[in-house]
Parts: structure tokens; C-alpha cells; sequence
């Protein structure tokens, strides 16, 4: 049976925006295999890549005297010339080559006539047009393109719907990222601790109170900041805590009462002003003899005198931490052989040199010149140079614990624009009794928006909405009943700490800061006070303001077991706390419900084969009593949970950097005198764990991977929790926490 085509735009959208080789090669492989079976077979020569052109290059078994060639470059003349090159100095005997590309190739009958010309060899082109014209032409090339599309090209909520491809699964960056969340070894090491002292001895390197230079919380912040470029504040409680830890024996900071701000130690300020000069030297020393290997290598070539070929060597390493940087960051420490790194540095010296004001005639000396002066540097330079790779590699270490990597921003923006999430009356109420707050203190409600820009589809259904409303007619009469007669003794915050009904108390407090004078007018930012379309008013507050949908039951498709639904109500009952208007057992019924709805949407589209990222379908909600009821009631111990803690959101999709905001910090830190010197603050077991773990990485087959890369994903989202070393401190939870205690 033929299965539904796939739209050529969306063919074109995906290909034309793969920039790594490697994806090309495996997507291009795999379709042409769903053409007609091929085995392909890599061509001799491939340990010199960039020289001898046959990077990605293959023959193969059954088609006669045919060799492939796999390319993403922009110059497909300049390319096939130098592969026929390669291929006649290592004496290949072949009659056809075939080009293949995600390149439009323009003129292609005059690149074929001049090839059969020079060559005397047969080319056959195959670009980015040959794909959209063939990707429907039978069930196996529209399965070829699907199977690549879910592993590689990731949709972003972005105007225009963007794609972003990445080969998640097949770098480390995010395995090593997830994994250093969750390992046992690391429970006690308090990692962001790690990170946020690194910063703040960053911040404080220029103080002096000699001459009255210190620095208060504030400019700390924002300097951090700054420095990061993304949102800062996820960061301030843990920075606060560790600015007191660090004042305290053995002191590393010093809080100087007179000027009022903190200062690092005198002895500290010394050595640090010694390593700057320091610092300052080394980056002279390594431009002076990286730029001299590269002249002397681009004179080799044939280039012109007055070419200064430096600048494209910053390029091309500054785009090496962009797309290798934990493989390179290790590679330099290890000081061993990265395969990755290899097969990496020809695309990315061919990127940096076809993105210059380079002349054509002189491109390909460059790109000789610039790969074998990188590869000279880092497996064959001097003291100088390898200490100051050493210091970016650690200082790239830094920021990626920090979420501030290109390749993590794609997974977790990829991620966020699949989420499909219930938001449970729990996230709810604290986020509505915010609405007078400063929009800074909103943090509920700020997390619900921030989760909506990320892409975030945020949902609400019948059993929802009947109970927020419930909740909103009892808040009603409790207020009638108990405070209209006395709303003049609530006139300072210790009393209105009292009040056990969190709107209410939202109410008294918005009252005493003059933002609203009655319960009515109060009411009036919600609902109608006569309450009488109470159910339609929520649904449209909540699409406006936190772009909420309301999604009616029938039209999911799911079929709900009753008998499921009674046993699960009765199991939870038992636990539900009764503040609930209409009383523990509602309670319970409408989360049975909502459980048992998730669940059959997740089975519905078959979420549980869904890619590396996990499952979609997701009840948020700060509940915790619910899922082990769940497990218990319906036998299914090693099901992963439905219940996604809002903190998950907070920390990876509210807050996280976006894509504009890491090359930012990208530009201004690699490589350059910033990234040598945040690298002194980051201790080196940390970097020793990091290090181990992209080693697992490469041991582990492919498949180990995607399945591990799935479970950690999916128990960030349900036990954000279990992620020891205070990360973040729970900041939703403490939140929850604090309201709770004040309903006492």
C-alpha cells in the first residue's frame, strides 16, 4: 500500500538546511539505497581528506566502475574537479561519477560537458531539485526521507516554521549534557555550584577597594549576565547562596562593609593580575606563530604575499567549538585522535573559506593551508599554543553546563515545540492569584508564557475548566461568608498570611498595594462577577493570557475505560488533600481522567516510538502523589510517568538561552582573551567527569544512545528532582511550598 507523499517544499526546507557532511552522507546513502539496493563502500585514501578530496566518497557493490560523492558544498564545479583529481593520483578505475548534493546545482549540462572534457569521465548530478522530484516515488523513499527527517531535522517554534538540522543523537554534547544531570558520581559534586562560583570570581576580577573598585549583588548579576547573554535570573538564587558561602572560611570573597560590596582577597587580586598580563602574552604568542605557520603554508600553495590568513584560522576555530566543541574540548585535553573532530575540520575549513572575501582561484590553497595548519597546531604545537587551546576547551566545558551550547539549544527548542501539555488547576490557581504582581514576580505565570513562546502547546480540557470554576465559586462564597464583614483587619501582610485561600489572599494583598479596591472588582479580572458564563469567561482568559486552548474530549478520539476510570478514582481518592471545592472525590475523578486521557493520546500517535526526545503528551502539574497511585492501580510499575513538573519548564524551556543568544556568547568568547580567562575558575575533576563521559559516548552503539537519550529526557520531565546538586534549588517547588506553608 502507498503511503501519504511528502511535500517537496518540506523536502527542500530540511536538506538545504543541513550543514554537516556527515547528516548529508547518511540521508543521501539511505535514499539512494530506497532507490535501488546499494552496499557503499568508502574510497581509499580518506585519512587525508581535505588533500586528497575524497571525503565522502564512495563505490558501490553491484554498479560497475561508479564511484559516489556525497557533498554539501556551495562550489559543486570546484568540488568535482578536485575529486576526479583524487580519485586519477590514487589511481581509481572508474567510468562514472555520481555527485550527489543538497546543493542546487546551477548549469549543470556545462559542468558535465567540461568534466567528459578534462576528465574524459562521466558525471551524473543529483541536487537538492533531483531530491524533491524523486523523494515520492515509491513507499521506500518517502519511508527513506521520514526515517531521516525524525532523527535529524528538528521544527522550531519560529515564525515561518524553521528547521534546524542536527544529529543529536550522533554527537555527544547532549548525551554528556543529560547524563551529567542524572549520574550517580556527581550527587555530591553540586555542579551549578561549580559554575556559579566560576562566575562570580569572573565578575570580581577587576576589584580593588584600595581604590574603592567593589562590586554589589547587582553588578555581579550583571556581569554574569553579560557574560552568558541569556537569563540571568535562573541563576540568582544559586548565586546568592554561593556569594555567602564564598565570604565564609576558607574565604575566597570578601564582603567590604565600608564600600559596601564584595572584592576578592588581596593575595587572590595579585596572582590574578600577574595572569592577566600573562594571558595577554599567550594570545600574542599564538596568533604570532599560528599566523606564521599559516603564511608559510599558504606561500607553499602559491597564495599571493599579502594574503593574512589568520583571521580565517579564529574563524574556523571558533566554529570548531561551535559544531565539535565537547569532542574538541576532550581532544585537546586527552590529547588522543578524535574521528569526529577529523571528519569535521575539511567541512568546516570549506564553510569558513567559501563564507570569506577569498578570491576563487586562491580557495583551495587556503582551505590546504588552513586545515593543515589546524591540525599541526593541535597534534604537533608548541607549549604556548596547546595551553591556550587547554584554557578554551575548559572555558567551552563552563558554558556548556550552563545550557549554553548550539546543539543543546536545538534539543531542548525541538523538544518544546512538540510538548502537548494538560495544565493541571495545581499550576493554575498560583499562576491567576499572580495577576496584580509585577510582571518580574510573576513566576508562574511567567513560566507558562515563557513555555507558550518556546512552542510549547498548552491545553485544557472539560474536567479542568469545571473544576477551576468550582474553585472559583467557592472562593466566592468563602469570601461572603467569612471576610466582606472584616476586610479592614487584612490591611497588613502578617494577617493576610492567614488566609488558607490563595486568590483570596492574592485579593487582600492587591487591595492593600491599591490595585484593586473591592472582591467584585478583583473578581472582574477573571470572570463576570455574576459567574453566570463563569466556564466560557476561563477558557477565554486563560487562551489570552497564557495562550492556553481549550480542547474538548471528543475531539481527542480517545476512548476512555470506564472501569479504569472508577478504579483509579477510588485509588486517589485516599490521597487527595480536600480543599477541593466540591471535595476529594471530584478531585479524584477529574484527575483519573486527565491521567487516563494522556495516556491514550500518547498510545493514540504512538508517542512511545516517537524519537529521542521523549514522549509529547504531558499532564503538567505540581502534584505528587498521583502517578504512584497510577502505577499501583493500573499494575504498570515501569511506565514512565504522565505527570510533567513545571520546574522541568522553568529550567529548560522558560528560561533556557535561545539560539541568537549562544552565538552571541559564541563571538565573543571563542577564542579570544575572555575565553582564557574564565577558564581558570572551573576545577579540573569537573572537566574529568565531562571528559569520561564523552568517552561512554563513543562506546555505546547507536541504538544504546537514542534509548538512553530518551529515558533521561523523559525523566527530566517527570523527576526534575532526582537531578541532584541543588540545581536550580527546586525554585517551583520551594515556590509551591511557601504558598502551602502560608495557608497554614
Amino acid at each position: 500500500m502507498r503511503t501519504t507523499g511528502v511535500d517537496p517544499a518540506v523536502v527542500e526546507a530540511a536538506l538545504a538546511k543541513i550543514s554537516d557532511g556527515m547528516v548529508f552522507e547518511t540521508f543521501g546513502k539511505g535514499f539512494l539505497a530506497s532507490l535501488r539496493p546499494l552496499e557503499f563502500i568508502p574510497m581509499g585514501g580518506i585519512h587525508d581528506q581535505a588533500i586528497d578530496g575524497l571525503e565522502h566518497a564512495f563505490e558501490a557493490t553491484g554498479v560497475k566502475r561508479t564511484v559516489y560523492q556525497f557533498s554539501i558544498e556551495a562550489d559543486a564545479r570546484g568540488k568535482v574537479r578536485r575529486t576526479l583529481r583524487a580519485l586519477e593520483k590514487n589511481h581509481v578505475v572508474f567510468k562514472r561519477l555520481v555527485y550527489v548534493t543538497n546543493r542546487k546545482v546551477q548549469r549543470q549540462t556545462q559542468i558535465v560537458d567540461d568534466t567528459y572534457d578534462e576528465f574524459g569521465k562521466n558525471l551524473e548530478i543529483r541536487d537538492l531539485e533531483w531530491f524533491k522530484a524523486n523523494v515520492n516515488d515509491s513507499q521506500g523513499t518517502v519511508q527513506a526521507f521520514r526515517t531521516f527527517a525524525g532523527s535529524y531535522v528538528h521544527e522550531l517554534s519560529q515564525p515561518g516554521r524553521a528547521f534546524e538540522v542536527a544529529n543529536l543523537h550522533g554527537d555527544p554534547r547532549l548525551y554528556v549534557f543529560l547524563r551529567q544531570l542524572w549520574d550517580s558520581e556527581r550527587k555530591n559534586l553540586a555542579i551549578d555550584e561549580i559554575v556559579a562560583d566560576a562566575l562570580i570570581m569572573y565578575a570580581l576580577e577587576g576589584t580593588d577597594p584600595d581604590s574603592g573598585i567593589v562590586m554589589k549583588r547587582a553588578e555581579i548579576l550583571e556581569v554574569v549576565a553579560g557574560l552568558v547573554s541569556f537569563e540571568v535570573k535562573r541563576m540568582e538564587p544559586i548565586i546568592d547562596a554561593r556569594l555567602k558561602a564564598l565570604t565564609r572560611r576558607p574565604r575566597k570573597v570578601t564582603y567590604h562593609g565600608k564600600l559596601g560590596g564584595y572584592c576578592l582577597p588581596y593575595q587572590t587580586r595579585r596572582a590574578i593580575a600577574a595572569r592577566n598580563a600573562d594571558d595577554v602574552v599567550l594570545y600574542e604568542e599564538f596568533k604570532e606563530s599560528v599566523g606564521g605557520r599559516a603564511r608559510e603554508y599558504c606561500r607553499e600553495g602559491g597564495v599571493p604575499e599579502e594574503f593574512e590568513p589568520y583571521p580565517l584560522v579564529e574563524e574556523v576555530l571558533h566554529q570548531v567549538f561551535r559544531k565539535q566543541g565537547l569532542e574538541f574540548a576532550e581532544f585537546i585535553e586527552s590529547g588522543g585522535r578524535s574521528v569526529a573532530v577529523e571528519q569535521s575540520l575539511p567541512e568546516i575549513v570549506d564553510a569558513v573559506v567559501a563564507g570569506s572575501n577569498v578570491v576563487h582561484n586562491a580557495r583551495e590553497a587556503i582551505q590546504t593551508a588552513l586545515l593543515v595548519t589546524i591540525r599541526a597546531v593541535v597534534y604537533h604545537g608548541t607549549e604556548s599554543e596547546h595551553v591556550f587551546l587547554g584554557r578554551l576547551a575548559r572555558t567551552y566545558t563552563m558554558l556548556f553546563l550552563l545550557q549554553c551550547d548550539p546543539q543543546l539549544v536545538t534539543a531542548f527548542m525541538s523538544m518544546a515545540s512538540r510538548l502537548k501539555l494538560y495544565v493541571c488547576t495545581s499550576i493554575l490557581i498560583p499562576a491567576l492569584s499572580e495577576y496584580f504582581l509585577d510582571a518580574k514576580d510573576q513566576r508562574y505565570s511567567n513560566v507558562l508564557r515563557g513555555a507558550r513562546n518556546a512552542g510549547v502547546q498548552l491545553r485544557i480540557n472539560q474536567a479542568i475548566v469545571g473544576e477551576l470554576a468550582a474553585h472559583f465559586r467557592m472562593i466566592r462564597k468563602r469570601f461572603e461568608e467569612q471576610y466582606a464583614h472584616s476586610e479592614r483587619v487584612y490591611d497588613e501582610d502578617i494577617q493576610i498570611l492567614y488566609i488558607p485561600e490563595m486568590l483570596v489572599r492574592a485579593y487582600f494583598y492587591s487591595r492593600v498595594r491599591e490595585k484593586t479596591r473591592t472582591f467584585d472588582e478583583f473578581l472582574d479580572a477573571f470572570v463576570s462577577r455574576r459567574m453566570d458564563r463563569i466556564e466560557e469567561d476561563l477558557v477565554t482568559l486563560l487562551a489570552e493570557d497564557f495562550g492556553i486552548s481549550f480542547v474538548s474530549d471528543e475531539s481527542t478520539g480517545v476512548v476512555i475505560d470506564r472501569r479504569e476510570e472508577e478504579a483509579l478514582r477510588k485509588g486517589l481518592e485516599g490521597v487527595k488533600v480536600s480543599r477541593s471545592p466540591r471535595g476529594a472525590g471530584e478531585k479524584a475523578l477529574t484527575d483519573a481522567r486527565v491521567v487516563l486521557l494522556v495516556r491514550g493520546l500518547r498510545e493514540k500517535s504512538s508517542e512511545a516510538g516517537s524519537g529521542i526526545l521523549g514522549y509529547e503528551t504531558w499532564w503538567l502539574s505540581m502534584d505528587t502523589s498521583t502517578e504512584q497511585v497510577v502505577r499501583k492501580v493500573l499494575g504498570r510499575e515501569n511506565e514512565t510517568s504522565c505527570c510533567m513538573r513545571a520546574d522541568f519548564l522553568n529550567q529548560f524551556v522558560s528560561l533556557a538561552p535561545s539560539k541568537a543568544e549562544v552565538d552571541q556568547v559564541f563571538e565573543e568568547v571563542f577564542p579570544g582573551l575572555v575565553g582564557v580567562s574564565l577558564s581558570y575558575h572551573l576545577p579540573a575533576h569537573v572537566i574529568g567527569m565531562t571528559s569520561r563521559l564523552v568517552r561512554e559516548f563513543g562506546e555505546r552503539s547507536p541504538g544504546r544512545v537514542k534509548a538512553s537519550l530518551r529515558e533521561l529526557f523523559d525523566r527530566m520531565k517527570a523527576e526534575p528532582t532526582l537531578a541532584e546538586g541543588h540545581r536550580l534549588r527546586h525554585f517551583l517547588d520551594e515556590q509551591r511550598a511557601e504558598l502551602e506553608r502560608d495557608s497554614m
